[in-house]
């Protein structure tokens, strides 16, 4: 619904993860980060870490759709975060160099400085992201050795989110998407055109 332009990025509730055994897994999209904050700020590590990836569960799934992104295909649709997020971040970087490439063949100098800006804070939240995303699953799960710092775990959720803001426009909060949906891929845009990339050759 929020693809569609029916409910707004902070009035959504995502239902995702369906099962038989446990139904579907439903999330509050609003105020997820308040959350996941007030777990760390109580200490709770492993609850804040299981809020984290259960978000970032959901967010892969929406931007794999909403970016073209193609994750190894499962027959029975079990994907989960190893599955969907590369394929996300391989498909963001593609669209980057495509739109670079296009300002380039058409000589469009505001163009090629905004997606430069773009690839720039990418491979910065990128590594910032490679280098605090494996305390996620240790934290999740029971490990007698680690123990993290509510700092520690801070340092955690802010690459998270900074990886997530760099496919999300900062002016209406959506996650940037491609249109056509189907076929070839003409731009790269959000909901308010704040971002609009051309993805089209010369």
């Amino acid at each position: 619904m929020q693809t569609e332009g029916l409910v707004g990025s902070k009035g959504g509730v995502s239902f995702h993860s369906w099962s038989v055994q446990t139904g579907p897994i439903v999330e509050q999209t609003a105020g997820i980060w308040d959350d996941i904050e007030s777990d760390v700020a109580r200490g709770h590590t492993g609850a804040a870490a299981g809020g984290l990836r259960r978000h970032m569960e959901y967010v892969a799934r929406e931007l794999a759709d909403r970016l073209g992104a193609k994750p190894p295909f499962r027959g029975d649709f079990s994907y989960d975060l190893g599955d969907l997020l590369p394929a996300v971040i391989g498909r963001h970087k593609q669209l980057l160099k495509r739109a670079a490439d296009a300002a380039n063949r058409w000589k469009d100098e505001d163009g090629k400085a905004r997606v430069k800006a773009l690839q720039t804070a990418r491979k910065e939240a990128l590594a910032a992201y490679s280098g605090e995303a494996w305390i996620v699953n240790r934290a999740v799960h029971f490990n007698e050795w680690a123990n993290f710092t509510t700092a520690e775990f801070r340092k955690v959720v802010e690459a998270f989110r900074r990886l997530l803001g760099e496919m999300q426009c900062a002016v209406c909060e959506t996650w940037l998407y491609v249109t056509p949906r189907k076929g070839y891929s003409e731009n790269l845009r959000c909901e308010c055109g704040s971002v609009t990339l051309n993805l089209k050759p010369k």
